[in-house]
């Protein structure tokens, strides 16, 4: 997921589901890693992008 997505459009646009789909996967993955949108822009805060997609960067 990246930043951009939700400057662009706001937290409240955004969904989970939304997000899901741009990575080409199921919400539920998402839920694995994450309990809610809020744990995501959390995640970008703390330490960007390899932090906040562990489904991508899994080696």
């Amino acid at each position: 997921m990246k930043k951009k997505r939700f400057a662009q459009n706001g937290y409240n646009a955004r969904s989970i589901r939304k997000a899901a789909a741009k990575l080409d996967i199921i919400p539920t993955t998402i839920y694995l890693s994450y309990k809610d949108k809020s744990d995501i822009v959390y995640a970008f805060h703390q330490g960007g992008h390899l932090h906040v997609d562990p489904v991508r960067n899994k080696g």
